[in-house]
C-alpha cells in the first residue's frame, strides 16, 4: 500500500496517475476504502514507486508494479 500526506476529507478525487497519466479518483483522507488499500506492495517495490514517481498511481499501474517479479532501474 502506497500512502501519501493528504488533508482528512473522505472526498474522491479526480487525479491523473503520474506514471500513465490516466485519470482515477483518490481518497486520501480515508486511505481504507481507497482503490489502493488492498493492493500488496513490497517495501522493494514501494520504494521503487518512491524514488521515480511523487503522489498515487492509479490501480492498473499498481497492480502492474505489484506483478512484477523484478523491478528495472
Amino acid at each position: 500500500m502506497l500512502m501519501v500526506e493528504s488533508n482528512t476529507s473522505s472526498k474522491h478525487e479526480a487525479v491523473r496517475c503520474p506514471r500513465c497519466d490516466d485519470k482515477f479518483f483518490c481518497i486520501p483522507g480515508a486511505i481504507s476504502i481507497c482503490h489502493c488499500f488492498d493492493i500488496a506492495l513490497s517495501r522493494e517495490q514501494r520504494e521503487y514507486i518512491a524514488e521515480r514517481w511523487q503522489g498515487c498511481l492509479c490501480g492498473h499501474c499498481l497492480t502492474t508494479l505489484a506483478g512484477a517479479q523484478r523491478l528495472k532501474n
